[in-house]
């Protein structure tokens, strides 16, 4: 044939025959509409882009203006795709040509010529146009044109080959077309990069950086979005490293940065932005944040629901086929094979998106969540914060302190200020109260009383941690929408008996409702447990250096295992609980079954042929399954909502930091009449608690009773302070010092005492403060110092000359860069009131107040400060309020001093406006420079000598490499129990499994029966009855393998918190120096909570799923023949590969998304122990910045783990879907419908469906287990840290120690790492039981350090310290501290009353405490005004609940306390460490008088910079740079002429002022 005949018309006739009518769709009006698509879209197209090419004209911007993120390798890419639509718009368009061309005279081509012509146009368009807008617009108009032609072909082309139409037929060409618009509108569109616009918000703070690249996802085609493809490259990676880390992560997308959702989400959700003043849910708030997630999530959870009937209504329409034939019109098979195989794809698909979806939207929840608690505490008084429902009638009445910040609490009641006041308030039944003849009551601790960062820690990690959970709401609701749809699937195959069994579930669907209720009552005392059991955790890990030094180590554990087993006693009822409802909802649908085979067989007398029964027991199944998905959603709803109720309560909880009275004029010269300072405080009152409502002026303040701590602090007329110059607070410990300075910070209550009450307080130029409690960050010096500040090395320099840092940062390696680790747990008291000074100093703030920066220095640091930086150019003209004790050495200096009396009233102003600074001669400030620097050098020896060697302390968090460690996984499976139990759980799971399978065999030898008998002689209820009887077997097997291993594991839970707390307890102190607190609660939170929930569940479902899943792959291959075998052993090898990869890739992820967790935790702890300095620095958006950049990197992590987990889900579906079509196909195609009976098929295909589901479950959740068990290795990796040397009974003292407090110290030298220098080097000396014996050096002689190696605290290198005759090394710790008390510079104390405090064992009376409270200077602190003795229990009582580790009193107040602490354990030897610094000279006088009486039989070790407090000891030490240098009685030691102590005395007695009688070191 030539070429011309091969070319005409005739030819191409034949090749092109003419369309035949189309069939089913295309008939009527639907099939002319289904013709018209294409035309019509196209009408549509250029009416709407003509729209748009107008708008922009009209709006004067440019048409074509390139935009997007510019890609080099993306933009090639996605050319090459626009060229390759091109070049199948052109075939299509020729192929039109050529139709139209042969049978033009039909004239049904011409629509479709010009449609692809005009859909070529725009291919053209889009290959040609650079602006990404236009380009994208133009693409999605070209596939929307393409969609409709595939549309019109589909339903003339393909739909009568699936009906096998067999008078049907088309020409190649046709064919070639249909592949085409496959292509152009479907593979093209799901390959092509989607376009991506960086949001605009007017500023670059969401833009990336050029060098980063963006999110692969946002830029991921369709198909490589519904595969997670873009993951591969990852994932490949993965494989070949030993681990991940966090910069080969991808980026957070911008509009998922914290940035980003705090401005558009945050005035949305937080309840402070209400502007209608109306209390609205945050559960309706984050529907209506998420509202576009939320519908996403439901479209595809139908998609999903819809596609899970591919497995019944394909096995229903095979075996009907297999036992009456397909008529013609039909179906065929093979559609029903494909939906076999695809629907379970198409399901995952839609499955994994949704869940993409949800966990993106859940991550940002994360972050919008955890700025709002953090946001919390910023605004408002921090102890007045909780969790819990607030009454619903009057306003609670908490008390209020500012956390983490030290304060002044009690003042008598009956004062004459109280009385006064009380006289102002208008509330009748205050004065009723304040009777002094009313018996005394015992206040109650409020809910909150101080454990906010043990609450805060458990919002952010469990109730968080449920409130994303809980996203999962919809799916109850999809599961009724299936319940409709199963209805009707069992009504088409089993008629109206289904309706009998429907209504016989609906009668028994109220009990398990009823469980329901009682779970979530159950629930609710689970968490309050879990809140009481970390809270307890938290608070032990911030006591822990005192209750070591204490040997309180194995009381706290008890205490912490008894909150654990009243936790774990709620975790075992609803583990019942949830196995009753388990059963209820597996019992229920399966006597539903029953009753409607019954109905069908016995009433409707109707044979169960396998066409009917397995496609209904698939069902049945389902419907199970729904109700197991409600019982598994519903508790999770339940406890989401319950934690976002939590939240809410939180959010709407606390008392705001209020300045209504305060006035910020400019800080200028008044030019008012009465020429007042700017800076004052007129007729005003203020309060630690909420004053009571009141209608009339003054200040409504409700009586109190005599137990009560209330304090007051009245301010009569006005107190100006000087401007411009030195302001000295002065008064008695616990007077109100502090709370002066809280009062200028708006940090208390206030009340106008009258119409012209205020507090002008100028805040224009900046505030800082330098709290008593030196508050400092975990970073380096430096950061600590500038405080996000920017950085000026001139002003840098210069104070660190005036806070004497300069040689304390030149002698450490790593100078200013060195990390001070948590808490500053690497400096020294004074070092760390330097850093906070030095912060205030170099700020650029007008106004600094200082709360009593002297009290932890040394006299020679002290003068240093006071002449160099209190008196130095970069204070000179700024205000400073300053809080001292030492009045001889601050008085000189000041311009204002301002003293306040004991009951809270100002009583005196010194005005010196003229002072000018001290006159010291130039000899005396030339020694004063040189012992300063002696100062500097031995104290920074010693912080270099701690850490000289790394510049970093507290180093990044490790991680684990590889796959979960064996150890981990040994610790668990020991923890269950015995070896014989754990085969006893395997036993049980096998027989449930194998039971399982019994059941759907016994169908296939019902069902075959009515093969060969009637369905009359078919003996019905004998095989309902066994039927029945297997399936109540395999419940109770089932539910008795949970009971059993439940059991096991919770014991492997008590064991391992056992564990862990015990090697906490015991770890060394170096560990807790490097260890961020934040880090050992986030393994007693989550950690803990993974081992309780998620691994015991995870674990059983894996080995459920691991026994059934080898169950249904041999029996499939044993009834469908050896030959099955080669693609199933392909399946789970492709299966394992993925599996492999993927937890590869998972695994460094978890463990980096871990980690990052514990950073956002301790930011969180870190800001709320210093909110008060925060709040006064105005620091709140510093912190917010910080804890942004936290909130990233965690959610970078997080984004990637649910990714990964879409990446494998997808995957081991689609590998389950291929199976079952594979073994479908065969067993029609290849074995053939007449070597198989129907049952058996049936069988098959029942276990396919199965196989298919059970894959994806058994993957993931092994996967899972495995990631989840991270949480078991980071808790291991615990319990193999450094551990102080363990008990032993040789090391067991004899009774009678220690019969004295004899010490003998030979050759010591300790240090603070194995690795470090020897802080203390060859010290030796001998102390006689009874002595008193007093240690002085400069600051960092060593003289704590001395302290802690007497506790065995420190790893000694070389020597020996005995103990009442008995080496130390020889006797266990406990042995030692318990006879041994140490009393530290800054006390801790307990959350609870101070009978706990004092007693926390119940070993004492009240009587005792009372006396050790009264030695220990209560009631001096406590004296009244010009009262002549003290009185004690008047203010500070037993009852008085201490909040926060101490926080509602002042320093010197919990010194008073530790003192009474140490007098109660009547040990042999008592060291006080600085106890006294922050009490007044003239407690501290009284002080050191009881201390003689009470402690003269007791060895007792006083360090102290004031001399007159060891002038009377018996021996004096003296210790220089870690050496003894001499050790004698106090006299021998002043006549002697070259002596140390003789020339501390002579320079401290030089600088005594005539009115402070103290000589101070």
């Amino acid at each position: 044939m030539g070429f011309q005949q091969a070319f005409s018309m005739p030819a191409l006739a034949a090749f092109v025959p003419a369309p035949q009518s189309p069939v089913g769709p295309a008939d009527g009006f639907f099939g002319e509409l289904i013709r018209a698509l294409p035309w019509l879209g196209c009408l549509v197209s250029i009416i709407v882009l003509g729209i748009s090419v107008l708008t922009q004209m009209a709006r004067g911007r440019p048409l074509l203006k390139h935009r997007g993120k510019s890609n080099g390798d993306g933009d090639s890419y996605r050319s090459a795709i626009h060229a390759l639509r091109l070049v199948f718009s052109l075939i299509l368009l020729t192929i039109s040509g050529i139709l139209f061309g042969v049978h033009g005279a039909l004239g049904i081509d011409i629509p479709s010529l010009l449609s692809f012509g005009y859909a070529t146009l725009t291919s053209v368009a889009t290959l040609c146009i650079s602006d990404r807008h236009w380009q994208a617009r133009t693409s999605l108009h070209t596939t929307l044109i393409y969609l409709a032609f595939l549309t019109t072909h589909t339903s003339h082309d393909l739909l009568p080959l699936m009906r096998g139409q067999p008078d049907i037929s088309f020409g190649p060409l046709h064919w070639v077309r249909y592949g085409s618009l496959l292509v152009v509108s479907l593979i093209i569109p799901a390959i092509l990069p989607r376009h991506y616009t960086l949001p605009s918000t007017g500023s670059d703070e969401y833009s990336y950086d050029e060098k980063e690249k963006i999110n692969p996802a946002l830029t991921a085609s369709y198909l490589s979005l519904s595969l997670y493809s873009f993951l591969d490259r990852l994932i490949l990676r993965a494989s070949r490293l030993p681990t991940l880390e966090m910069s080969s992560l991808p980026p957070v997308a911008a509009e998922d940065t914290a940035e980003y959702i705090g401005d558009n989400l945050l005035p949305l959700l937080d309840p402070t932005a209400d502007t209608k003043n109306e209390r609205r849910s945050l559960i309706w708030k984050l529907f209506i944040a998420f509202r576009i997630e939320f519908l996403i999530m439901g479209i595809f959870n139908m998609t999903q629901a819809l596609n899970d009937f591919a497995g019944p209504i394909a096995t229903n329409k095979i075996l009907s086929y297999i036992e009456k034939g397909s008529p013609i019109g039909s179906i065929q098979p093979w559609v029903w094979i494909l939906w076999l195989a695809l629907g379970p794809i198409v399901a995952a698909m839609a499955s994994q998106y949704s869940i993409f979806v949800k966990t993106h939207a859940g991550v940002r929840i994360e972050a919008i969540l955890t700025q709002l608690i953090f946001d919390q505490p910023l605004r408002m008084r921090v102890n007045t914060l909780s969790a819990a429902e607030p009454p619903k009638s009057a306003p609670k009445s908490t008390n209020s302190f500012p956390f983490g910040q030290s304060r002044t609490s009690s003042t008598s009641s009956t004062s004459s200020a109280e009385r006064k006041l009380k006289q102002r308030a208008s509330d009748p039944t205050a004065t009723k109260s304040s009777d002094p003849t009313k018996p005394k009551t015992t206040p109650k601790a409020p809910v909150n009383g101080g454990d906010q960062i043990g609450l805060i820690n458990n919002l952010l990690t469990v109730d968080l941690k449920n409130v994303i959970a809980s996203l999962d709401w919809m799916i109850p609701v999809i599961a009724l929408i299936r319940m409709v749809l199963f209805i009707w699937f069992l009504y088409n195959i089993l008629g109206w008996s289904a309706f009998v069994g429907i209504s016989a579930l609906a009668v028994t669907s109220p009990l398990p409702g009823y469980t329901y209720k009682v779970l979530n009552t159950v629930e609710k005392m689970k968490m309050k447990k879990s809140d009481e059991r970390l809270q307890s955790v938290i608070q032990t890990v911030d006591l822990l250096r005192m209750i070591k030094l204490f040997a309180w180590e194995d009381r706290m554990a008890e205490k912490i295992d008894k909150k654990r087993e009243e936790e774990l006693k709620y975790v075992w009822k609803s583990t019942v609980l949830g196995a009753i409802t388990t059963n209820f909802n597996t019992l229920f649908p399966l006597a539903s079954m029953m009753i409607t085979y019954t109905i069908y067989t016995l009433v409707m007398r109707r044979p169960l042929t396998a066409s009917v029964i397995f496609p209904s027991i698939t069902v049945f199944d389902m419907c199970r399954a729904q109700f197991t998905t409600m019982d598994y959603y519903i508790p999770v709803i339940m406890r989401g909502r319950l934690s976002l109720r939590r939240i809410e309560n939180f959010l709407w909880s606390g008392e705001t930091v209020k300045q209504e009275h305060i006035i910020s004029p400019p800080l200028s010269p008044s030019s008012s009449t009465d020429h007042l300072s700017p800076l004052l405080i007129r007729d005003m009152a203020f309060a630690w608690e909420t004053p009571a409502p009141s209608g009339n002026a003054g200040f409504p303040i409700s009586a109190v009773s005599e137990n009560d701590a209330r304090f007051w602090l009245r301010i009569d007329g006005i107190l100006e302070f000087y401007e411009g110059g030195i302001n000295i607070v002065c008064g008695a410990t616990g007077v109100g010092k502090t709370s002066l300075l809280m009062a200028l910070l708006g940090e208390m209550h206030q009340e106008p005492l009258s119409d012209q009450g205020c507090v002008m307080f100028p805040r224009g130029g900046g505030v800082a403060y330098a709290a008593q409690e030196s508050w400092v960050m975990n970073g380096t010096v430096r950061d600590n110092i500038l405080f996000q500040t920017e950085y000026d090395p001139e002003r840098y320099k210069k104070v660190l000359h005036q806070t004497a840092l300069e040689r304390d940062i030149e002698l450490i390696d790593a100078g200013d860069h060195t990390e001070i680790g948590e808490k500053g747990i690497t400096l020294s008291g004074g070092q760390k009131a330097r850093i906070t000074l030095a912060r205030a100093v170099y700020s650029d703030a007008r106004i600094l107040l200082l709360d009593d920066i002297l009290s932890s220095l040394d006299a020679h640091t002290s003068q240093w400060i006071v002449d160099k930086c209190l008196m130095g150019d970069l204070v000179r003209g700024r205000t400073v309020i300053l809080v001292a004790h030492n009045i001889g050495l601050t008085q000189p200096i000041a311009n204002r001093m301002i003293l306040i009396s004991g009951d809270g009233q100002i009583l005196t102003q010194d005005m010196r406006p003229d002072c000018s600074g001290p006159s010291s001669p130039a000899s005396y400030d030339a020694e004063l420079s040189r012992s300063s620097k002696e100062d500097d050098t031995s104290e920074s020896a010693q912080a270099g000598e701690r850490d000289a060697k790394s510049k970093t302390l507290i180093g990044k968090e490790e991680m684990a490499v590889g796959r979960v460690s064996g150890s981990a996984v040994k610790l668990y499976v020991k923890s269950l129990g015995h070896p014989a139990f754990v085969l006893t759980c395997g036993i049980l799971l096998l027989l449930t499994g194998c039971m399982t399978i019994a059941q759907n065999w016994f169908i296939v030898y019902w069902t075959s029966q009515y093969d060969d008998h009637t369905t009359a002689s078919v003996p019905v209820k004998k095989y309902l009855l066994i039927y029945g009887g297997l399936l109540l077997l395999g419940v109770t097997l089932s539910a008795t393998s949970w009971i059993v291993y439940r059991v096991g594991s919770l014991r492997a839970s008590r064991t391992i918190h056992k564990m862990l707390v015990q090697s906490i307890l015991t770890s060394t102190f170096r560990w807790l120096d490097t260890t961020p607190v934040s880090r050992i609660t986030t393994r007693c939170s989550q950690d803990m909570q993974a081992i309780d929930t998620s691994i015991p569940a995870l674990l059983h479902a894996v080995a459920e799923f691991s026994i059934s899943i080898t169950i249904s792959i041999g029996m499939v291959v044993y009834a469908s023949g050896w030959i099955m075998l080669l693609p199933a052993i392909g399946i789970l090898l492709v299966g394992l590969g993925c599996g492999h990869v993927y937890m590869k890739a998972q695994l460094p992820v978890k463990r980096l998304m871990s980690n990052a967790r514990a950073p956002l935790l301790g930011h969180m702890g870190a800001t709320l122990h210093g909110i008060v300095s925060i709040r006064a620095y105005g620091a709140q958006e510093r912190v917010r910045r910080e804890l942004k950049s936290r909130i990233n990197d965690y959610s970078r992590t997080a984004f990637l783990y649910w990714d990964l987990n879409r990446w494998i889900g997808v995957r081991m579906e689609g590998l389950g879907g291929i199976f079952a079509g594979i073994v479908a196909a065969w067993l029609l195609y290849g074995i053939g419908t007449d070597s198989i009976e129907p049952g058996m098929i049936g069988f098959i295909l029942r276990l396919l469906y199965y196989f298919s589901k059970q894959i994806l479950a058994w993957v993931r959740m092994s996967n899972d287990l495995e990631v989840n068990a991270n949480s078991l290795e980071r808790v291991q990796s615990f319990l193999t840290i450094e551990h102080e040397a363990p008990p032993s009974r040789d090391a067991t003292p004899p009774a009678y120690l220690p019969a004295s407090g004899d010490l003998d110290v030979h050759g010591l030298s300790a240090r603070y790492s194995a690795d470090g220098p020897d802080v203390l080097k060859d010290i030796s000396f001998s102390i006689k039981s009874g002595e008193r014996v007093g240690i002085v050096g400069r600051t960092g002689a060593g003289k704590s350090s001395l302290a802690l190696s007497l506790l065995r605290a420190l790893p000694m290198s070389s020597g020996t310290i005995a103990f009442d005759g008995f080496d130390i090394n020889a006797l266990n710790l406990s042995s030692i501290r318990s006879n041994i008390t140490i009393i530290p510079q800054h006390p801790e104390l307990m959350s609870g009353t101070i009978r706990e405090n004092l007693d926390p064992f119940g070993e004492f009376d009240d009587a005792d405490m009372n006396a050790a409270l009264k030695d220990a200077g209560l009631g001096e602190s406590q004296r009244e005004d010009g009262a002549e003795e003290a009185t004690t229990g008047k203010n500070i009582t037993l009852d008085l609940v201490i909040q926060g580790g101490g926080s509602n009193l002042s320093l010197g107040q919990r010194q008073i306390i530790a003192l009474a602490r140490a007098f109660m354990r009547q040990s042999k030897v008592i060291i006080i460490d600085e106890g006294t610094a922050a009490i007044d000279h003239q407690t501290d006088n009284a002080i050191q008088t009881a201390m003689k009486r009470v402690l003269r039989d007791v060895t007792t070790i006083i360090i102290a910079h004031r001399l007159d407090s060891v002038m009377d000891a018996d021996k004096i030490m003296v210790l220089d740079e870690g050496r003894l240098i001499e050790f004698d009685t106090p006299q021998t030691l002043l006549r002697r002429e070259n002596s140390s102590f003789r020339a501390l005395v002579e320079r401290g007695t030089r600088r005594q002022r005539n009115d402070d009688p103290v000589v101070v070191l």
